[in-house]
């Protein structure tokens, strides 16, 4: 078991989490723990937090991160989980990655929340009603625990999250925000036909000829199939259908990656014992047409991969495959919205709306803290904003 130490708090709570009057000092524990063992015995209870955070994002969860940190690691790099609690009560986990970086020609250790273009927006993960005593314990504490660290920092957290209400001077941290792009959400209240009927007329027209493109050519009509139980055989012939398209040719796809393809099919067996496992399949006969991976965590569905068969490209199969996810979500009274993650092109086609998501830094108080932290960090973000500057550097690079 990693180390232990305890926080003394001046506040209680009652059990749905609500805060009271001070009555009697509560102990909030902080366990450091780096080891999968220790770590999966948190797991139920952790992904029960996950199920209340207003993110709605399963890449918060035991069921993500367990998969990230076995697949997904730098070979320099190590992980730590800092786990806040009473007792045997999960209050919040902060999972953490140790990585080398350089501040010009100087080497230095910070923190980072995982992070990759498969796994965005990890954060903490608090008991809702105790967020604002809970976070700076566990990034404090994280901070504490690898003492070489310069800087904490979570990439791409959205709007809601918890973590971005926090005045983190008030607990003598340096902080820095900055405004990261932004995600595609499609909301899915309503009526489906006044949604379709919003959509520009071109692209009304587009989809209904891809739509019947597909039936002509197949000599059926295709559906929509959603998976949730036992998916390992299909996610294998949607992993299929992405490498055999230009990602594949391109050594993109999740397939040509023996790390990225053990983390997905780790990942969805994951999210199918956990019950958050939709994988939408747009089939005829025996065809694989078009694929997306989605996970559904309380009233969102996010759609984190999205495939196709490029031979039917002409007809838009993906498309053709999104609308019918879409039509599901809007006649499905337990889904408010769908989760684009990122802001891609194609996006726009869809009247979707924007989620704004931010950077987040919190730097080690202190002298060196601030000189090979906030104030290169501060610098290059004002350098970024310079075109006079960036013309001049890249004159000099010729």
């Amino acid at each position: 078991m990693g180390p232990r130490i305890k926080v003394v708090l001046n506040e209680s709570y009652h059990s749905a989490g609500t805060r009271t009057a001070p009555q009697m000092k509560t102990e909030l524990q902080t366990t450091i723990v780096d080891s999968f063992e220790e770590l999966d015995g948190w797991a139920d209870q952790w992904d029960e937090l996950v199920e209340r955070m207003p993110q709605k994002l399963a890449v918060l969860s035991h069921a993500w991160i367990r998969s990230f940190l076995q697949h997904r690691m730098g070979r320099s790099e190590r992980w730590i989980c800092v786990l806040a609690h009473h007792d045997d009560v999960l209050q919040g986990v902060l999972p953490l990655i140790v990585q080398r970086r350089r501040v010009g020609p100087i080497p230095v250790l910070v923190l980072s929340t995982p992070f990759d273009w498969h796994t965005v927006s990890s954060d903490c993960t608090v008991k809702m009603g105790c967020e604002h005593e809970v976070i700076p314990v566990l990034i404090r504490e994280g901070l504490r625990h690898v003492p070489q660290a310069l800087w904490l920092e979570m990439r791409r957290l959205p709007e809601e999250s918890p973590t971005l209400q926090i005045d983190f001077k008030d607990f003598g941290l340096p902080f820095d925000q900055q405004e990261d792009g932004p995600g595609a959400i499609y909301p899915t209240v309503g009526d489906f036909d006044t949604y379709f009927e919003g959509l520009s007329g071109s692209f009304r027209r587009k989809l209904r000829r891809a739509d019947r493109g597909l039936k002509q050519e197949l000599g059926n009509e295709p559906r929509l199939e959603v998976v949730t139980e036992n998916p390992q055989e299909r996610f294998e012939a949607l992993l299929d259908l992405e490498a055999s398209g230009w990602k594949g040719d391109r050594g993109s796809a999740i397939k040509c990656s023996d790390s990225l393809a053990a983390f997905y099919r780790d990942l969805v067996n994951n999210l199918a014992r956990r019950g958050w496992l939709e994988l939408y399949l747009l089939t005829c006969g025996s065809s694989l047409l078009a694929g997306s991976l989605g996970i559904r965590i309380a009233d969102a569905v996010t759609l984190a991969k999205t495939s196709y068969d490029e031979s039917f490209r002409k007809h838009s199969p993906g498309n053709v495959a999104r609308l019918e996810i879409i039509r599901r979500a809007f006649h499905d009274n337990g889904v408010s919205y769908l989760d684009g993650l990122s802001m891609a092109s194609y996006h726009g086609n869809w009247n979707v709306g924007a989620r704004s998501y931010r950077h987040l830094w919190v730097f080690r108080p202190g002298l060196k803290g601030n000189l090979l932290g906030r104030m290169p960090h501060r610098l290059r973000n004002w350098a970024r904003t310079q075109n006079w500057l960036r013309r001049l550097l890249r004159k000099a690079e010729k």
